[in-house]
């Protein structure tokens, strides 16, 4: 499935950039989710590029919340892709930034979303996606160190840490 000599094309032949593009590779097959924990310049976004190249249906979105997700509902419904997200930690709050993990992985999870509430209606049907989230290290302690981690995030996702 990956393409002859994308992987040396990207430079992704040398450590840790072979192994992150497998491991995401491998999330993209098994349309599971991937959160890839690196600092800046670690590469994080540049797996972006191998995923475009190698993998039809790449949908990437710098940041998103979990209250967005109603604008982009309707290309979200019977997507059958890579739901690319690079930025959770540009979110303002913890709050909204552990509730937007644990949205876009229950979504990723279960293939189905519908969250009723006194601010939103969202429905999300038929996603049979993979999920691929970008966070910087401080982040994804501050995910981890919450509840809703357990819970919510921790057994229905694959976490690789690119730490360079």
């Amino acid at each position: 499935m990956i393409k002859k000599n994308s992987i040396n094309f990207f430079g992704f032949s040398d450590y840790p950039f072979y192994s992150l593009a497998l491991y995401t590779s491998y999330c993209v097959i098994t349309k599971t989710t991937c959160i890839v924990i690196g600092n800046t310049g670690s590469g994080k976004s540049e797996i972006l590029n191998f995923l475009k190249l190698n993998f039809d249906k790449v949908l990437t979105l710098n940041t998103v919340s979990q209250a967005s997700l109603k604008q982009i509902s309707t290309e979200l419904n019977n997507f059958d892709g890579i739901l690319f997200v690079d930025d959770i930690g540009a979110i303002n709050t913890e709050y909204m930034r552990v509730t937007t993990m644990a949205t876009l992985t229950y979504l990723a999870y279960q293939h189905y979303l519908h969250r009723l509430d006194y601010q939103t209606n969202l429905e999300i049907k038929n996603f049979n996606a993979s999920l691929i989230i970008n966070l910087q290290p401080a982040v994804f302690d501050e995910i981890v160190n919450n509840t809703s981690f357990e819970a919510n995030i921790m057994d229905k996702s694959y976490r690789y840490y690119n730490m360079r």
